[in-house]
C-alpha cells in the first residue's frame, strides 16, 4: 500500500483501490518522509522553512531550518533508530550544522561548542541498520558533494558533526575518480553508490564504495546523468529523466521505463527546475511508484543481481 502523508494520508492500494483522508495541511507541503518503523512521518516544503512531525499521522510538533538558500535546495531531514530511540536528524538552525534530536521528546542530543565547517547539508539518509548518517548538499561554487558520518561516534562525540565526516579515500582528483558527487544512497549497510562527474564535468560517472574500507569497489561511465538513485544489488535504478536500471559493474543500461517521466533532479540545488514527481521508493522489496497526472505507477524488479 502507498501512503500520501503529503496529502492527508489518502492510502492507494497495489489493487487500485484508493481510501481518501479527510485531513488537510494548509500549508504548501510537498514532500514527505517516514521512520523506518513508519510510525513517525515528517512532512517538509522541499524549498522552504517548514516541516510538521507527525506520529501515526498525528501532529506532535513543528520543525524549521535556516532561512539561508533555503529557496535554492531541498530540506535537510532523516528519521533513524538507534537502541530502540527513535532520532531526528535536521539544521534547525544553520545551514551547516546538523543536530540531532529525540523525536519524541524533542530533546538536542547533539549539544556542542564547536563551529561547523561551511557545507550546505541536504538529502539526508542513513544506513538501514542506523550505523551511517550521509548528506548529500554542496558547497561555493556551487559544487555538489557528500559528506558522511559515523552516528554512534557523532552521539558520543557531536562535534563530529561540525567537521568533513569519514574520509572517502581517493574519491577525488584521480583520473578514474568523481569530481563532483551529484547523488548517493546506501547500498545495504556495507557500501554507498555514489553518482557524478569527473573535473572536466562530460562523463557520468557511478561508483561503489565498502563503507568499511571506504575503498572504491567499481567505477563505471554511464551515458547520462544518474538523478536519484535506488540501489538493488549489482544494479542501480537512475531516476534522471526517467527510471533505468544500470549495471554498476559496467555501467550499461539493461532495462528502461522511457514513458514513465520521473524529473531532472540530480542536485540538492533545484530551483532552475520543475519539481519531480513523487516518487515512493521501497529498496528491501525491490520496487518503486512514480506518480503521474492520472496514475500511480508501480515498478517490481526481479531477484537477480
Amino acid at each position: 500500500m502507498l501512503v500520501d502523508w503529503v496529502g492527508g494520508g489518502t492510502r492507494y492500494g497495489l489493487d487500485g483501490t484508493v481510501r481518501p483522508s479527510s485531513v488537510y495541511y494548509a500549508y504548501k507541503f510537498d514532500r514527505a518522509i517516514t521512520s523506518p518503523d513508519a510510525r513517525f512521518q515528517v512532512l517538509y516544503d522541499a524549498l522552504g522553512t517548514k516541516a510538521i512531525l507527525l506520529e501515526h499521522g498525528k501532529q506532535l510538533r513543528e520543525l524549521n531550518r535556516s532561512y539561508y538558500h533555503a529557496n535554492v535546495y531541498e530540506y535537510p531531514i532523516a528519521i533513524f533508530i538507534v537502541e530502540g530511540r527513535h532520532l531526528l536528524a535536521h539544521c534547525p538552525n544553520e545551514y551547516n550544522e546538523l543536530e540531532i534530536e529525540d523525536v519524541l521528546t524533542g530533546e538536542l542530543i547533539s549539544k556542542r561548542s564547536t563551529k561547523a565547517c561551511d557545507f550546505f547539508h541536504s538529502r539526508l539518509q542513513t544506513s538501514s541498520d542506523s550505523r551511517f548518517l550521509l548528506s548529500a548538499g554542496w558547497v561555493w561554487h556551487p559544487l555538489d558533494t557528500i559528506q558522511i558520518y559515523a552516528i554512534s561516534d557523532a552521539l558520543r562525540d557531536p562535534s563530529i558533526l561540525d567537521g568533513p565526516g569519514l574520509n572517502l579515500k581517493n574519491k577525488f582528483g584521480d583520473a578514474d575518480d568523481l569530481f563532483e558527487i551529484h547523488t548517493a544512497a546506501f547500498s545495504g549497510n556495507d557500501r554507498l553508490v555514489l553518482a557524478g562527474e569527473q573535473d572536466n564535468g562530460t562523463n557520468a560517472m557511478v561508483s561503489v564504495v565498502d563503507l568499511t574500507s571506504m575503498a572504491t569497489i567499481s567505477s563505471a561511465t554511464i551515458t547520462e546523468p544518474a538523478g536519484t538513485l535506488m540501489p538493488v544489488g549489482d544494479h542501480v535504478v537512475c531516476f534522471y529523466r526517467h527510471p533505468r536500471l544500470v549495471d554498476l559493474r559496467s555501467g550499461l543500461t539493461v532495462m528502461a521505463w522511457p514513458d514513465l517521466a520521473s524529473g531532472v533532479q540530480n542536485s540538492s540545488i533545484m530551483r532552475h527546475h520543475d519539481a519531480p514527481p513523487s516518487i515512493a521508493l521501497d529498496t528491501q522489496r525491490r520496487r518503486f511508484a512514480v506518480a503521474g497526472p492520472d496514475a500511480i505507477t508501480v515498478i517490481q524488479l526481479g531477484n537477480e543481481g
